[in-house]
């Protein structure tokens, strides 16, 4: 890419613009990096706060439950018997921030993932609309995604993350 770059910005300058051009063009690949990588923090912060306030919302919250009628089934989903059970309930500033917290972390994997992307992918698969970290709901969707990114990627960038289940 930079000697892409060079070539592009290189015709007609001397060889002292040519470097110059080298080094701008080096400089803002490095600034993206740098940007995408202070998103991933302040993602991650921004969960930090929102636990933060979810145990103040916690400590401060007046344990109530509800009872309601629940159904005990067998391992055919056939009723067997109906009993009272105790739900809790949480506060919404407290259920708000759990969901923010989620949000946030989830946000930070994206961020990463996009900057992953940027370092590794081929020339013409730069990161697009659908650049994300992969969650699956079990472990063939996530091979399916793996093996999806491992055939789209550099050869430098090809090992699977394992572990992820």
């Amino acid at each position: 890419m930079l000697t892409e770059t060079c070539v592009t910005l290189g015709k007609g300058l001397q060889p002292d613009s040519i470097i110059l051009a080298m080094v701008r063009a080096k400089l803002k690949c490095h600034f993206r990096q740098r940007v995408g990588l202070i998103l991933v923090q302040v993602k991650i912060e921004r969960a930090k706060k929102h636990l933060r306030d979810l145990a103040a919302e916690l400590t401060t919250f007046q344990k109530t439950s509800l009872t309601v009628i629940g159904e005990r089934e067998d391992q055919h989903g056939n009723v067997v018997s109906r009993e009272f059970r105790e739900l809790p309930v949480y506060p919404f500033n407290a259920l708000a921030c759990a969901g923010d917290i989620v949000q946030n972390l989830r946000t930070a994997l994206d961020h990463l993932a996009w900057q992953l992307v940027m370092t590794a992918s081929l020339p013409g698969f730069p990161p697009g609309r659908h650049t994300c970290f992969p969650i699956s709901k079990d472990l063939e969707s996530y091979q399916y995604i793996a093996n999806w990114f491992v055939r789209h990627k550099k050869p430098t960038a090809r090992q699977v993350p394992t572990g992820c289940t």
